[in-house]
């Protein structure tokens, strides 16, 4: 695959100054939420829940629905999934089996992964988070440490380490309705998953080419340098409606920006633009895009 950054900047070797970002942001984000502004009751949002923070300054300018409530997040589940591949330390270049014990027998999604038999670690990696391939995140996990089973063992230990008290996971790609987490806990997860240049690099790059196969990113404006995104996931599922989760610079600033349980890909994209715009226009900066109704899942 093209575009991978350097081989010392695969996971986690942090500079000092952004180590010392990610331990301020979550160290902000452990504390109360700020009230969010008036001028955010103009927004007209389709998702039931919605949570922007200032990750400078940990000020809360937008909280809409119950973000303090645990509720299905779908394949967001798939940083911490990355996290946990990362950290676990296994060589990228491994190739690995994909077979029937990785097909999804939860929703029963496709994967085009079930033609090609093996593939790196690196490659399942990047399909799991670029375009949330299941099949991926599974195999992922089954190859881990000890099995699937003592993966997502160590998924939910890392979310006790990280102070997500009220996020579980059941499976290692988001499909159970009991993978949840609160809306500002998924902010807390996306401050983590920051730290992990991989993952960084994998959600916001417009596609990669694995074995002959282009897997686009789920996110179409990730790759846009005009929207500034550093890190995407998107996620749905029945249960969790149409969610997204990023975090991307507004006007020289750094805003996380959660929505959970959009109805629909038109909706769950509109409240993104929407968003987006609204902050812009909070800083006094210009629009430079619309709201786009077609974006792919």
């Amino acid at each position: 695959m093209s575009h991978r950054p350097p081989p010392c900047s695969l996971h986690r070797r942090l500079s000092l100054p952004r180590a010392a970002l990610i331990g301020a942001l979550l160290a902000a984000l452990a504390l109360p939420a700020s009230a969010a502004s008036p001028a955010a009751a103009a927004l007209r949002l389709a998702s039931p829940v919605a949570l922007v923070q200032n990750l400078d300054s940990g000020h809360t300018p937008l909280a809409r629905g119950l973000a303090g409530a645990p509720r299905s997040i779908a394949s967001i589940t798939k940083l911490m999934t990355a996290m946990v591949v990362l950290d676990d330390d296994q060589p990228l270049t491994d190739l690995l089996e994909v077979g029937p014990d990785d097909v999804d027998t939860v929703k029963n999604t496709r994967s085009r992964l079930q033609r090609l038999h093996l593939l790196t670690r690196e490659e399942l990696l990047t399909a799991a988070l670029l375009s949330s391939d299941n099949m991926a995140a599974l195999a992922l996990a089954r190859h881990g440490k000890g099995g699937r089973q003592a993966f997502v063992q160590r998924m939910n230990a890392k979310a006790r380490v990280l102070g997500l008290a009220g996020t579980h996971f059941v499976d290692p790609a988001g499909l159970a309705p009991e993978n949840r987490a609160t809306a500002a806990e998924v902010t807390r997860l996306l401050a983590a998953a920051s730290g992990y240049p991989f993952i960084r690099h994998a959600t916001t790059r417009p596609e990669a080419h694995i074995r002959g196969l282009a897997y686009r990113n789920t996110n179409p404006w990730a790759a846009d340098p005009l929207w500034g995104i550093s890190l995407s996931k998107t996620g749905f599922t029945a249960e969790a409606g149409r969610c997204i989760a990023v975090v991307m610079d507004v006007a020289g600033v750094q805003y996380s920006v959660v929505l959970l349980g959009a109805r629909s890909l038109a909706a769950r994209a509109r409240d993104l633009a929407q968003v987006r715009q609204w902050l812009l226009q909070q800083h006094g900066a210009p629009v430079h895009a619309v709201a786009r109704d077609g974006a792919p899942s």
